[in-house]
């Protein structure tokens, strides 16, 4: 495995994979898995080493739950799907994306190159086919509030803004919110610096975005574990508190 890539327990019964650059999540529960978010293409062989580290096997994969549908969360949704049987869940307006019923809309990275961080990110992308639109060829749709019937049992929190039936899951039994790209515990920009959101020509509704932050504030999470930064351990409100600040200063 590339030196780059991580595959490590955050907290009791959660494995973060991915790299610097993304994340993605298994989640054990009672011997059972759940695989949250997929990755790029290319992080797609962490998980059988995981697997293996875990004494599990695919078999042991019982859901694949899905924040949104860009390609390094969905990445490998549809291979995990068909080595391990596993239903995949996504929320259902950003269902017809994901099956490819209707046409992706592809992040507008254009007004950002003049970080370099943001080149840098586009580069590792395309190395780990991540430049894509990829599909599933099923998936379960699920709604906001929702208890998810998955190894963790997971509550669904819509959080549009980044696309249109963004979400995040809150796990209450172990206190972590699993916030995506709701909520990074990094500046988006520059891969360093406190939480934010994402940028506004990375959000299909910037307005939805920033309105998303309140229904995380109010949740008692302690662990914030996000699509793109480190694991936080100082509570969600205190994330949010400073992404807003990013917000009123940009």
């Amino acid at each position: 495995m590339s030196a780059e890539m991580r595959n490590e327990q955050v907290v009791d019964g959660v494995f973060r994979l991915g790299t610097k650059w993304s994340n993605w999540y298994l989640i054990e529960d009672k011997g059972a898995l759940t695989v949250l978010d997929t990755g790029f293409k290319g992080y797609h062989k962490q998980l059988p080493i995981l697997l293996e580290r875990l004494g599990k096997s695919f078999s042991d994969i019982k859901a694949i739950v899905v924040s949104h549908y860009h390609s390094d969360h969905l990445g490998n949704a549809q291979t995990i799907a068909e080595e391990s049987g596993a239903q995949v869940l996504i929320h259902s307006l950003d269902l017809p994306y994901s099956i490819g019923k209707e046409k992706a809309k592809v992040p507008n990275f254009f007004p950002l190159f003049r970080y370099p961080t943001i080149v840098a990110y586009l580069m590792h992308a395309a190395r780990n086919g991540g430049m894509g639109s990829p599909t599933v060829s099923a998936a379960n749709s699920f709604q906001d509030g929702e208890i998810l019937e998955v190894p963790g049992e997971l509550r669904a929190i819509h959080t549009p803004g980044h696309t249109s039936g963004h979400s995040s899951f809150y796990m209450e039994k172990r206190n972590v919110l699993f916030s995506a790209d709701a909520l990074l515990t990094t500046d988006a920009r520059r891969f360093t610096g406190p939480p934010s959101i994402m940028p506004p020509q990375l959000n299909t509704s910037h307005q939805d975005a920033v309105a998303s932050l309140d229904k995380l504030e109010s949740l008692e999470a302690r662990v914030v574990l996000p699509g793109h930064g480190e694991p936080w351990h100082q509570g969600v409100n205190e994330a949010v508190k400073l992404a807003r600040a990013g917000e009123l200063a940009r």
